[in-house]
């Protein structure tokens, strides 16, 4: 998955710091969990002896499908944290749900997201699943903000002082 270029954040807050922005962060709570799987790629989990007896307790049915040697695979739905694809997965995600918010991405760096224009612009740069936030306006902050928890929940929020 990209990562924001340090150059960028540089420049974001030098650009903050001339047009007094105000400033958050932003943190989303089990990231990678939000990022389903598609269909195309097959990610299979398979599960020793303790747990797949565990899992056969909560789930009864599950026990048609144990193997010989007491072990369980699953085909995974959502990414999970150690999975080589799920930062992309998430990337993919937050992207999607950032156009339909109206962000468009910076052309030079795929980690920085732009919505409007002028001092009304709230731009957003993305570190994995950590988020900054500028804008003059509050309540462009507040849009981009409850953006973020409605479509994950659980999200941090910081609120830094304007430049």
């Amino acid at each position: 998955a990209p990562t924001v270029a340090t150059s960028s954040v540089f420049t974001i807050l030098a650009i903050a710091a001339e047009e007094r922005r105000m400033v958050r962060t932003l943190d989303i709570g089990g990231a990678f969990l939000h990022a389903p799987i598609p269909d195309d790629l097959e990610i299979f989990v398979k599960l020793d002896r303790v747990n797949t007896e565990m899992l056969c307790q909560i789930r009864p049915d599950y026990q048609q499908y144990v193997s010989s040697d007491g072990t369980i695979s699953l085909k995974l739905l959502k990414a999970l944290y150690g999975l080589v694809q799920s930062a992309r997965l998430w990337y993919d995600r937050l992207v999607g749900v950032l156009k339909n918010g109206g962000f468009v991405m910076n052309p030079y760096d795929v980690c920085v997201w732009n919505h409007g224009e002028g001092k009304e612009q709230c731009t957003v740069v993305i570190h994995v699943d950590d988020m900054l936030a500028t804008c003059c306006f509050e309540s462009k902050l507040d849009m981009f903000e409850k953006l973020m928890k409605d479509e994950f929940g659980e999200v941090s929020v910081k609120h830094g002082p304007a430049f």
